[in-house]
């Protein structure tokens, strides 16, 4: 944590916090800014509104991310499972799904996150 222009010691811990726990939703809000922040979307072709890019929906929990191609979508999706690895965080991608609206050929179309494919 950095505090005042001062990190603190690096904590290691075997104990990760259960499905549905309380605290749970403090540390996903306590890393959700900072994965936000860490997405460049520079050279992705996402939804703007004015000057203000769209890629992510959240609730609760629950994260939406989303872009105009499928090359897009990659991007965002490695962004994220980088900033994942650096933090040693991990995503339950049995859980994860992608949708494809609008789009003629979805046959050829995969997506990977944390070395999986998803569904």
């Amino acid at each position: 944590m950095i505090n005042q222009h001062h990190c603190t010691e690096y904590i290691t811990s075997k104990i990760a916090i259960k499905q549905g726990d309380p605290a749970s939703i403090i540390f996903y809000v306590f890393f959700l800014n900072d994965i936000i922040k860490s997405i460049n979307t520079d050279n992705v072709y996402v939804l703007s509104l004015g000057q203000t890019k769209l890629f992510m929906l959240l609730f609760a929990d629950d994260a939406a991310v989303f872009a105009y191609s499928p090359e897009s979508l990659q991007n965002i999706l490695n962004q994220i499972q980088d900033y994942c690895c650096i933090w040693c965080l991990k995503f339950n991608t049995n859980k994860t799904k992608n949708i494809i609206l609008n789009v003629a050929d979805t046959h050829h179309m995969t997506f990977t996150l944390m070395v999986r494919k998803l569904k």
